[in-house]
């Protein structure tokens, strides 16, 4: 079976900064990013009478081309860059607002039951429009000459316009919604002009969806009732917390360096992504 399809589209940026002092700076974005369509092959004309022969497959894609839509996001952005204390300390803030266009994402597309026993299959689809919007905050602070503090926030949230084509509340993947960390880097200098690195960093993450997870009542909702629908599939990752340390020694002429780094300090037990798909990953003893 052959076939094609073309899309093109201009993707395109504006920025204006805005000084107000010499270590203050005002900007706004406005910028397009563009996705051609893609090619998400299945055999819709398929029954166990016509068995799939050649001519019916032609025909099954001459009614229902397996090309899913351009996607688009427009991003509208304003922040500040800043630095106050005689350069001491660097405060960025940005917020962001976007609209995300004819998402394509894997999503379960219900199959009559006459065409496939599971009842479904996954396909790339058009999971419908996004509204994104958030704030992103990040520093440094020079506490000293050899003692300095970083810290870094961030909250997102996002509206689906089209729960029934995204079948289900949430985006998949699914973003983190909050977060912050917090570290600190000490530098210590040795006689023989070598230097010690001290670094400690916390980062916390906050709670996630993993799964698109069907929808309460698909036909409130104005959803077909036969929709693929995996109430049963949604899961909340528990936000968790990270430790890390790390000691750096650097030789004095600097052509070699030594580190010894430790990763979750606390021995605390995470997970970073799961999904219980078809409610048979953590609750079937698995």
């Amino acid at each position: 079976i052959s076939t094609s399809q073309e899309w093109d589209d201009v993707d395109w940026r504006l920025t204006v900064d805005f000084d107000l002092t010499e270590n203050h700076m005002l900007y706004a974005t406005a910028s397009k990013a563009f996705r051609a369509g893609s090619y998400s092959y299945t055999i819709p004309s398929w029954t166990a009478t016509n068995n799939a022969t050649s001519e019916n497959l032609t025909a099954g894609l001459a009614a229902s081309p397996p090309f899913v839509s351009p996607e688009s996001v427009e991003n509208n952005e304003i922040g500040m860059r800043t630095e106050w204390l005689n350069g001491k300390l660097r405060v960025n803030l940005t917020y962001f607002d976007m609209d995300y266009t004819n998402r394509q994402a894997a999503t379960p597309v219900q199959v009559p039951i006459e065409q496939a026993a599971a009842g479904f299959i996954i396909v790339t689809t058009n999971t419908g429009d996004v509204s994104l919007d958030g704030f992103e905050l990040e520093g440094q602070f020079a506490a000293t000459e050899n003692f300095t503090i970083d810290f870094s926030a961030g909250t997102l949230g996002y509206t689906m316009h089209n729960i029934c084509a995204n079948n289900g509340d949430f985006l998949f993947p699914g973003p983190v919604e909050d977060s912050y960390a917090l570290g600190g880097t000490f530098f210590k200098s040795l006689r023989a002009g070598s230097q010690l690195t001290f670094s400690l960093n916390y980062g916390w993450t906050g709670k996630q969806q993993t799964h698109p997870g069907g929808i309460v009542d698909p036909v409130s909702k104005g959803c077909p009732a036969s929709a693929a629908n995996f109430l049963d599939s949604r899961y909340e990752l528990e936000d968790y917390g990270l430790l890390n340390g790390r000691v750096r020694y650097t030789s004095a002429d600097g052509q070699w360096a030594l580190t010894l780094f430790g990763n979750n300090l606390t021995d605390e037990v995470y997970g970073n992504y799961a999904s219980r798909f078809g409610g048979g990953f953590w609750d079937s003893g698995n």
